[in-house]
C-alpha cells in the first residue's frame, strides 16, 4: 500500500497490504515516476520505502535543520505522481498569495494558506480606499509641497492622531468632523452673508467661513495659535511654526530629523500625548468661539456682540480643559498605583504619568496635585534689576534603572541684562555630578555620598559661584537665580530659631554659604540669591538631562556649531593659508 500526499503529489511505499476495489472502474491507473533509489532495489523481495532489518538504524541523523528535514522526507518518499500531458498543476495554498492594495500603507502580500478573516477583510476594504476627498480640495495648500510618499505618511499621522488615547471625546468627534471638513459652513452649504466669516464681516472683510479659515486665517485664530505655540516652547524648548496650516489645522508636528540623537526622538514621543491634547482642544474652542460669534452677527433681532469670543476667553478656556485633563490623567494614575496589582512586563501607570506630562514640563506635580505650566501665569519671583549679569542654575536627577546608577548633571546660563531688561545671552555649560554612590569613595570629584535633588541643586549653585566670581571683575550688579525653595533656604545663615539641619548636602550648602559670604565680603559688587519657584528654561533643562545621559564630569558648552565653524589655521601664524 502506498501513502499520498496530496498537495504535493509524493508517494511513499509501505509494507502494508491492503485489498483493491473489485471494480474496475473504481479503479485509476496513475503514472508515477522514482525520485530516489530504494535501498533494497538490488533484492528480488517486495520493494518498499520502509527500513528493513531489525537491527537497522531507523532515526537517521537528528532532524535539527530545514534541510535535515528536507532530506529525511526525501528518503521517506521516494516516489511521485505525474499528471497527464497538458493537465494544470496541483495547487498549493503554500505557494498562493494576493496582494492588498495600496491605502495609506504600501501594497502587501497576503499568503493564501496562513490568511486570517481579518485579512481578507480589510483587503475588500481596501479597494474601496479613497483619500478624502476634504485633504485635495480644502486641505490642498497644507500638503501641496509633500511627495506622495510623504503624503501617504500624513494620512496615516491623522489616522493616528484621530484616535489618540490622549484626546477626548468631544474633541475627538470634533477632529473627525474637521478633517473631513463636515461642519456647517462654506459657500457649499450656507448662502448670502452666512458663507463668510462672521469675525472679519464685523471688520469689513469678506472671507469664506471654511474650516481652515476659522482655526488658521482668521486674526483670532493666529493670536491665539501665536500665544499657544509661544507657551508651547517655554514648557518643552520645542519651536512650533504656527504659520502653517499643517500644524494648526491637522495638527502635525515636524518629526525629528533621521540625524536626531535618540533621545531627541525619545522625547519628541513622549510630548505627542500633550501635543494631541492640546491642538484638539484649541481646534474645539476656536470653532465654539466661532459658532458664538456667527450667532449673534446672524440674530433674528439684529446683530450684537458675542460673548467669550475674544482671544483672551479661548486662551482661558483651552488652559482650563487642558488642566482637567492633566488633573484626570493623575487620578487615574494614582488609582491604579494604589488598586491595580504591579504591572510585571510594562510600564506602570505612574510612571507613564510622569513621563508625558512631568519629565517633559507640560506640568508640575506639587503635594496639593498636578500644576499646569502651559498658558499658566508663573509664581512671583523678584524683579531683575537693569544692567546686570544674570546668571540661573538648574540640575537634574535620573534615578537608577535596572544596573545602570542613579546620575545627576547641572546647568548653568549667564545673561546680560541691559537697561531695558532685555537679555542677551553670553554662556551656557552644564556637566555630570559624582558622587561616593555611583562614582566610588576614591573619585575625587565626588561631592556628596549620594545623589539626591538637593545634591544636585547645590552642586550647581556651585558652579554658579564660580561663574559669579569670574563676572565680578566687569563691575556689573550679578543676580544668581536658583529654582527651588529649598535650596535657597539652606543658603541661609543658620540661626538659634532655626538650626541647620543635618541632611545628606548640608556640606555643599555650607560651602556654598561660606563662599557666597566671600564674595559679598570683598569691596564692589555683590551676588544676589534669587529665587524663582517656576520651571526653569527647557533648553537649559534639556542641556542638563544630556549631560547626566552622557556622564561627563567635564564642564560642555553647547552652542551653535556654525558660529564655532572657524578656519583649520585659525590663530596659528606660523603657516596660515589665509594670509
Amino acid at each position: 500500500m502506498c501513502h499520498l500526499e496530496a498537495p504535493s503529489g509524493l508517494i511513499r511505499v509501505t509494507s502494508e497490504a491492503a485489498t483493491l476495489p473489485a471494480a474496475a472502474a473504481n479503479t485509476d491507473l496513475q503514472p508515477t515516476i522514482a525520485l530516489q533509489c530504494s535501498d533494497s532495489e538490488s533484492d528480488d523481495d517486495e520493494v518498499t520505502d520502509a527500513p528493513t532489518g531489525q537491527g537497522e538504524q531507523t532515526g537517521g541523523p537528528p532532524c535539527d535543520t530545514p534541510a535535515a528535514v528536507a532530506a529525511a522526507k526525501a528518503r521517506e518518499y521516494r516516489h511521485a505522481t505525474v499528471a497527464p500531458r497538458g493537465a494544470p498543476p496541483t495547487p498549493d495554498t503554500r505557494l498562493l498569495e494576493w496582494y492588498a492594495p495600496k491605502t495609506n500603507h504600501a501594497p502587501r502580500k497576503i499568503n493564501l494558506a496562513y490568511s486570517t478573516t481579518s485579512q481578507t477583510r480589510q483587503t475588500y476594504l481596501a479597494h474601496q480606499w479613497a483619500e478624502p476627498r476634504s485633504i485635495g480640495t480644502r486641505y490642498a495648500a497644507a500638503v501641496a509641497d509633500l511627495s506622495p510618499p510623504q503624503r501617504s505618511s500624513l494620512l496615516a499621522d491623522l489616522a493616528a492622531a484621530t484616535t489618540h488615547w490622549a484626546v477626548p471625546a468631544a474633541e475627538r468627534n470634533h477632529l473627525l468632523v474637521t478633517m473631513h471638513h463636515g461642519h456647517l459652513q462654506g459657500a457649499n452649504k450656507c448662502k448670502g452673508d452666512r458663507r463668510w466669516c462672521a469675525t472679519c464681516l464685523k471688520a469689513g472683510h469678506k472671507h469664506e467661513d471654511t474650516a481652515t479659515h476659522t482655526a488658521h486665517e482668521c486674526p483670532v485664530a493666529r493670536e491665539v495659535w501665536a500665544r499657544v505655540a509661544k507657551a508651547w516652547e517655554d514648557a518643552t524648548g520645542e519651536h512650533l511654526d504656527a504659520s502653517h496650516p499643517r500644524l494648526t489645522v491637522l495638527g502635525l508636528r515636524p518629526t525629528p530629523p533621521q540625524t536626531a540623537t535618540p533621545p531627541d526622538k525619545a522625547r519628541h514621543r513622549a510630548t505627542e500625548p500633550a501635543w494631541r491634547l492640546l491642538h484638539a482642544v484649541t481646534l474645539l474652542h476656536l470653532y465654539q468661539a466661532r459658532n458664538r460669534v456667527h450667532m449673534a452677527h446672524h440674530a433674528k433681532h439684529g446683530p450684537h456682540d458675542a460673548k467669550r469670543s475674544t482671544p483672551r476667553h479661548i486662551l482661558r478656556a483651552i488652559r482650563q480643559r487642558v488642566a482637567a485633563r492633566v488633573q484626570y490623567e493623575h487620578d487615574r494614575a494614582l488609582h491604579a498605583s494604589r488598586e491595580s496589582p504591579r504591572p510585571t512586563g510594562r510600564r506602570s501607570a505612574w510612571s507613564g504619568l510622569h513621563g508625558h506630562w512631568i519629565a517633559t514640563g507640560v506640568a508640575n506635580l506639587s503635594k496639593s496635585g498636578p500644576r499646569l505650566n502651559l498658558l499658566s501665569p508663573k509664581p512671583p519671583a523678584q524683579p531683575l534689576p537693569s544692567n546686570a549679569v544674570h546668571i540661573r542654575v538648574t540640575a537634574t536627577l535620573c534615578p537608577a534603572k535596572g544596573r545602570r546608577p542613579p546620575t545627576a548633571a547641572w546647568a548653568i546660563a549667564v545673561e546680560d541684562l541691559d537697561g531695558g531688561g532685555r537679555e542677551t545671552p553670553r554662556m551656557t555649560a552644564a556637566g555630570a555630578i559624582a558622587a561616593v554612590a555611583s562614582h566610588g569613595p576614591r573619585n575625587p570629584a565626588c561631592q556628596a555620598t549620594c545623589h539626591t535633588w538637593q545634591v544636585a541643586q547645590q552642586a550647581a549653585v556651585a558652579k554658579g559661584l564660580v561663574s559669579a566670581a569670574q563676572h565680578r571683575r566687569r563691575g556689573r550688579p550679578i543676580v544668581l537665580t536658583v529654582h527651588s525653595v529649598t535650596t535657597a533656604r539652606d543658603l541661609q545663615p543658620p540661626s538659634a530659631s532655626r538650626p541647620r539641619r543635618r541632611t545628606s548636602h548640608q556640606t555643599l550648602a555650607r560651602n556654598n554659604l561660606s563662599t557666597l559670604q566671600a564674595l559679598n565680603a570683598q569691596p564692589g559688587v555683590t551676588v544676589t540669591l534669587r529665587v524663582d519657584a517656576g520651571s526653569p528654561p527647557a533648553r537649559l533643562q534639556h542641556i542638563a538631562e544630556q549631560a547626566a545621559q552622557t556622564g561627563d564630569l567635564r564642564s560642555m558648552h553647547p552652542a551653535d556649531h556654525a558660529s564655532h565653524a572657524n578656519a583649520q589655521w585659525d590663530e596659528l601664524r606660523v603657516w596660515d593659508p589665509g594670509d
